[in-house]
Order: structure tokens, then sequence, then C-alpha cells
């Protein structure tokens, strides 16, 4: 038996292609170009102090680790740089300058804290022109018939600069002299008189007549009382600073002024002028070596001013890189803390850091190259000294170790 298998063949033409995968294009990973942004930006100016042996900027993250360093000098821009996806929130920013004045050297750091990413510190200023005070010639002016039985704490004239009188001569009656060679000024008409006595009275004398080369007397009776008062009482204390201006668009005067270098307790007044828009007053009183009370206020005339009494303070850790304390400030804005070493006649170190009130900044080192070009830097021999305290826009006190 012839058994037969029979199938279909394809012509040649119709040959079965072969169904394997074709190759595919190989991936090529693409790797993205790092992103550089400038973190900290710095404008030095005359806003700062500079040194003669050395300037530095030093850039901390939150954690006192560090981050970068450069040398720097008056009127740069100075850009601080990373890759982005290594920013942090916010740095701690030191300035660190070396002085070196007869032999010896002053190291300062100032640091400061909570500065956020992008930020700029702008320490450039535009210099003031004073072409407006100059000096066309000068006059004699004496102050007559002052009664001896008022304590004088000062006797200013004003009119863009200030001068202060001396005592000259005593008559017998009782009276005394106070005199000083005055400044005519280009621009400017009149000088402002003032006296501040220790018996809570201040008066004042706008003076408009004098000639150059002039003496001119005016007498103590022909003073004028101001139009408002405001009384600084003052406790017991080791110094005391007063100084009041009025100022308007392009004029500034001085109206008070008292300094005492210790006494007991008193009291101080103030005069207002109803010819000045605005009043710039300071009024710093040191009560013993651990407090000082500072008011400083720029606007309408004050109407009170009170030195809080002695807060207390307690430090936990003393040092730099962890400084811990406790006060009975309760409420105050910032805090700058320092710290200090020095020899007499040889190495001076100081470091001021400065963070607001719930912030404990924790500070880095000083890099290697740094600490090693400047040998005499002291960092590990500076002590706790004080810690002063912003409690507002106008009122700071510093407590003392």
């Amino acid at each position: 038996m012839l058994i037969l298998t029979l199938g279909c063949t394809k012509n040649s033409g119709d040959i079965l292609e072969t169904e394997a995968e074709q190759p595919k294009e190989e991936e090529v990973e693409v790797i993205a170009e790092p992103v550089i942004v400038t973190y900290l930006t710095i404008k030095t100016g005359c806003l700062l102090n500079y040194g003669n042996q050395g300037n530095w900027i030093i850039v901390y993250d939150e954690s006192g680790n560090l981050i970068d360093y450069k040398a720097f000098q008056e009127n740069e821009i100075i850009a601080f740089e990373s890759d982005e996806t290594e920013t942090h929130e916010k740095y701690s920013v030191t300035f660190l300058t070396i002085n070196e004045f007869l032999g010896s050297i002053w190291n300062e750091l100032n640091t400061s804290t909570e500065v956020l990413m992008g930020s700029t510190l702008d320490f450039s200023c535009i210099e003031e022109n004073n072409a407006s005070n100059f000096i066309t010639g000068n006059f004699n002016l004496k102050i007559k018939n002052v009664p001896d039985d008022i304590t004088v704490t000062s006797i200013n004239a004003s009119n863009g600069e200030n001068v202060g009188f001396a005592y000259s001569e005593s008559s017998n009656n009782g009276l005394m002299t106070y005199e000083a060679d005055l400044n005519i000024l280009e621009v400017k008409t009149d000088y402002i008189i003032t006296i501040q006595d220790g018996n809570e009275n201040a008066k004042y004398y706008v003076l408009e007549n004098y000639e150059i080369g002039e003496e001119v007397s005016i007498n103590y009776e022909d003073f004028n009382s101001y139009t408002d008062y405001t009384d600084i009482n003052y406790p017991e204390h080791t110094s005391l600073r007063l100084l009041l201006h009025g100022s308007n668009t392009n004029e500034v005067y001085s109206l008070s002024q008292a300094f005492s270098n210790g006494n007991t307790q008193g009291s101080l007044r103030l005069g207002k002028l109803n010819r000045f828009d605005t009043y710039n007053l300071l009024y710093e009183i040191k009560i013993n070596s651990e407090y000082e009370y500072s008011f400083e206020n720029i606007g309408e005339f004050p109407k009170e001013i009170i030195t809080p009494l002695q807060p207390t303070i307690t430090i936990l850790n003393s040092s730099i890189q962890e400084f811990k304390f406790e006060t009975s400030i309760s409420d105050y804005q910032s805090k700058t803390s320092s710290w200090h070493y020095g020899v007499s006649n040889e190495n001076f170190t100081t470091w001021d850091i400065t963070s607001s009130k719930a912030y404990n900044p924790v500070i880095g080192y000083i890099p290697t190259e740094i600490s090693t070009l400047h040998s005499n830097l002291d960092i590990e021999d500076l002590i706790y000294q004080q810690t002063k305290f912003v409690l507002n826009d106008d009122e700071t006190i510093i407590l003392s170790n």
C-alpha cells in the first residue's frame, strides 16, 4: 500500500518571515545639570567695621556646620552659591575682622542668626554731604546772670553743630557767667541756646542777630519756657546720658543734654517746641555694673519714660556653641550675647551673637584655615560677658555677668 502525504507549499516569494523581536533603541540616561543658586548676598560698605589684618565672612547652617567662608573688602558684592539641593532654610553668618594697632591685636566677631535662604545683607551706605555746614566765621557768646543756686547740667548752643559752654566767671551776688565761641554756618541764621539744670528745669533762647567777630551777651532772665514738658525720674546710678533733638525737613537742633557719672536719684525735664515736627530722644542709664537701660525714639515728643526695675538672669551654659540662660524678662524681641577675652597691651577678642527670643543658636567653630592664619583669635579663652535684650523698637536692657 502506498500512502501519500500531501501538504501545501508556498512559493519562494511567500516564505514566512521570522517573528523574532526587532532590537529596541537603547535608552540613554540623561543626567540633569546641577542648578546653582545664590543662597546669600552680602554688600559691604561703611556700615561695617574693617580690619587692617583681615576680614572674613563665615557661613554656617542651623546645626553649626560650616558651609563656606570668604575674605572681603569694603564696597564689594559677595555672592555665596551652591547646588539648590544643598541649600538650607536658614543660615548663621559671622563677620570676623582683625586689627593690629601698636603691637596689640583686636579680633572682632559678630554673628547674625536665622538669615533666610536668598537674603541680601546690605551694609552699604550713602556718605553724608556736609557742604551745607560751611563755616563763614565765628563770634563770642556770653550767658550772664545764671543763678548759682541752680545746678547746671548743661548749656548748649545748636544750629546744625552743637557747642557746649564753659563756666567763665562769677560775681559777688551769686550770679554766674558761661562763655563759648560759636561758628557761623553759611545756610543757618540762628542758634537755639538751651539750659538744662538739676532743679527739674529746662529753658531756651533763640539767637538770631550776630556778626563775624562780635561779642554777644544774653541774660538768663531772657530765656523762655517750653510749650510743654516731660519729666524723667531716674534712680540711683553710676552713669546717665540724655540727648533730645528737634528736627524739621531741613534743620536739626539740640534741645536737651544731660550727663552724669554717678548720682543719687533725681529728675530731668524735657522741653517741647512747636517749631519741630520730629523729636529724637536718647536716654541711657547704667544702674550698676550688672544693669543698663536705654530708651531711643524718633517721632513725637515723648510723654513718659520709666526706668524698669532690674531684671534677673541666670546662665545655665556659658559656652558660645550652646549658650543657655533663664531671665525674668518675659517679653522681648531679640537678644545679643557677648563674650570677650583680653590681655592688657596684647590681644583682645570679642564675639557678639544675635538671635530672636525663641531661637537658641548652635554656633560652629572657626575654619582651620582662618584659625591657622590668625593664631591670636583666642576663641577657646572667651568668657561670657553680657546679654542685650531688645524689648521693642524703643527700649533695650543689658544684663551683665
